[in-house]
């Protein structure tokens, strides 16, 4: 019997991971407690971009309100290096406002005794923004937001601590690529790349960000 040949199937293409915007972040922020655990959790989630161990780790020693910045030790981090993030504004009042650097974990505990757990207060968020949500998922959106504002990758692999500069490249729009050779050529950016305009992002740029787990 001869087995009729059959093409090979094709793989469904990637789904492309979904990013919280800012405006959706300040809008959630309205409706929460603002020196709640949960506001503090999706405050630092997004504009520090946290992985989730590094969220369970986290101590409020990491913290220098006077400088504004958080230093994320080696051993708490997946590529086993240290770094440092300047804090946004808005982390730096909640911080404030829920202890300061106290010694003690970054995310107070809800019920005394428990330890916060950061998967619950990510359904909770869920609940207020209408969509999922999980620490991952606040740290693509911090990626993907500051990526379409800086046209430095070394910084941005640096904040965003990637073993790996070609993850951090899926962060960064083409425009701004463009815009740095111009630079370096002294000429104009006058060419415009597919997708996009000049120093502002197209459709390639939009809400749904890159395809691809960073890491």
């Amino acid at each position: 019997t001869t087995v009729p040949h059959l093409p090979p199937r094709k793989k469904p293409p990637a789904r492309e991971r979904q990013v919280i915007t800012e405006e959706q972040i300040l809008g959630a922020l309205e409706l929460l407690e603002p020196s709640s655990t949960d506001a503090g959790l999706l405050l630092i989630g997004f504009y520090c971009g946290l992985r989730e161990a590094e969220f369970q780790r986290s101590r409020r020693e990491w913290v220098d309100l006077d400088r504004e910045v958080m230093t994320v030790p080696a051993i708490a981090a997946k590529a086993r290096r240290t770094r440092v993030l300047p804090l946004h504004p808005r982390v730096v009042a909640w911080i404030a406002a829920t202890g300061g650097t106290e010694p003690g974990p970054l995310l107070p505990p809800i019920h005394r005794g428990r330890r916060y757990a950061i998967r619950r207060g990510c359904e909770r968020i869920a609940g207020v923004l209408g969509r999922g949500v999980t620490a991952h998922v606040l740290r693509h959106s911090c990626a993907t937001h500051l990526g379409q504002r800086t046209t430095d990758p070394y910084a941005l692999q640096a904040f965003m601590g990637h073993a790996q500069l070609s993850t951090t490249m899926r962060y960064l729009h083409t425009n701004h690529l463009a815009s740095r050779i111009s630079a370096a050529w002294g000429c104009a950016t006058s060419a415009v790349p597919p997708g996009g305009t000049n120093g502002h992002f197209g459709a390639s740029g939009g809400p749904q960000g890159p395809v691809g787990r960073e890491g």
